[in-house]
């Protein structure tokens, strides 16, 4: 009896010396997208969060971009979402919608998700209205990609940041006049596409592509009119290349002219300057995308590269809350994945990786901390029926520039078409 008593006394003191998070085991699934240098990555950073978390397993879930939709579409229809999901900018708003994802807006306002290192502009895309639904992981923007050494050998200086759309014009036309043929100023109008360029003019007017509700398009005849002309007028003056070696040339870094010293510009994500300078083995830099006198606001804006979102079902939303913090502040963390998801969001952290990367890596974080200061928050995510509505508007940009409609008659015709696309969905 006395033996029982003393196990008893032992195994009870025993328990109360244990540490608090000791006593509860914690398991989290988290799935995402990639290639295997990212799972790698992934996985050790995981490990080193559960060490630093004693109790906590986090089970990993990863695969290809089709494969991750569809197996998140079955876990979706079953109510089986992991704890932590990747996202993108494409989805997040149907899932949000359906009531799946948690609001992390209070978690930022007690500061369990710490954002005071990240600019605003770097973070809100993951928001819809005022709730926060995605913890953006890596961020681009649209860039102007340019070859320093050859303007420099032909004599003329790149635009500064806050050049207008004429200083681009006027631009390319200096250009133009000391190029060969067969060699262009720019291998795509500003933006690299004509949705690009509609969208960055309709925010520069306070504006967004699709409306509120995502029922119809957020602008009018007049805007877009001025959208087709102003393509077709580069077009024409051989400022950018004909449709036709555009449509050849693909949306591809390394198919682009510049690869091949035949344009001296390209339009394309920040992210993408890595793969063009692979592809040309030359240097090349970036610079932001023009501005408007009569703007009310940025048409740039700072790109999530993909999120991560906690289910609203998820039985341990702090813990599942505590590891996006880790993944968006430890010094730590970052030195694992380098920044493989994109530019980090907290200038803290930014900073801490620059001598540690590559000089093309290092030009991409300088040009982010650059295009932030010119960005304003991101457009709200694309809604159902946005890719019938962008193959739409290629057909009629195509038709323009191959002569076959005028501007003005391609923007009367898409318009209620898009409409009616949007209105159905």
């Amino acid at each position: 009896m006395k033996k029982l008593l003393v196990f008893a006394l032992v195994l009870t003191l025993a328990i109360g010396v244990m540490p608090a998070h000791a006593q509860e085991q914690v398991t989290l699934r988290i799935s995402w997208w990639g290639s295997q240098t990212r799972h790698d990555r992934t996985i050790e950073a995981i490990k080193l969060f559960e060490s630093q978390n004693p109790g906590v397993t986090i089970e990993p879930e990863y695969m290809s971009w089709n494969d991750y939709w569809i197996r998140m579409a079955t876990l979706m229809a079953a109510e089986q979402l992991p704890d932590i999901m990747q996202q993108d900018l494409q989805y997040i708003r149907q899932y949000a919608d359906k009531g799946l994802l948690e609001n992390l807006s209070p978690y930022v306002d007690s500061g369990a998700l710490n954002l005071s290192d990240s600019d605003p502009a770097f973070w809100t895309g993951g928001m819809l209205g005022d709730k926060l639904y995605g913890l953006n992981l890596g961020t681009n923007s649209l860039m102007q990609v340019y070859d320093a050494v050859w303007l420099n050998e032909l004599g003329i200086e790149m635009l500064q940041p806050g050049y207008t759309w004429e200083d681009y014009v006027a631009f390319l036309r200096e250009l133009r006049a000391v190029l060969p043929d067969g060699v262009y100023p720019s291998a795509d109008v500003v933006t690299n596409q004509i949705y690009n360029l509609i969208t960055h003019r309709v925010r520069q007017l306070g504006g967004h592509f699709y409306a509120e509700d995502g029922k119809s398009l957020g602008f009018d005849e007049a805007l877009l009119t001025w959208c087709f002309q102003f393509e077709k007028d580069l077009t024409d003056e051989a400022l950018i290349p004909p449709m036709d070696l555009r449509l050849e040339m693909g949306v591809s870094p390394e198919m682009n002219l510049i690869v091949t010293k035949q344009s001296v510009m390209m339009e394309t994500n920040s992210n993408q300057l890595i793969s063009a300078v692979n592809a040309s083995g030359r240097p090349l830099a970036g610079n932001i995308m023009p501005v408007a006198d009569d703007q009310v606001m940025n048409g740039q804006y700072i790109k999530p590269s993909q999120f991560f979102s906690v289910s609203a079902h998820s039985a341990h939303k702090d813990i599942a809350v505590k590891f996006l913090d880790f993944i968006t502040n430890s010094v730590e963390c970052n030195d694992i994945l380098l920044a493989e998801r994109g530019v980090p969001i907290s200038s803290k952290i930014r900073e801490e990786l620059k001598p540690k990367l590559s000089e093309v890596d290092a030009i991409v974080f300088d040009f982010l901390g650059v295009a932030a200061k010119y960005a304003d928050q991101i457009s709200p995510p694309e809604p159902a029926g946005h890719s019938e509505v962008y193959d739409l508007l290629k057909t009629y940009d195509q038709n323009v520039c191959f002569g076959e409609m005028t501007p003005e008659a391609a923007a009367k015709e898409f318009i209620p078409k898009a409409n009616d696309l949007l209105a159905n969905k």
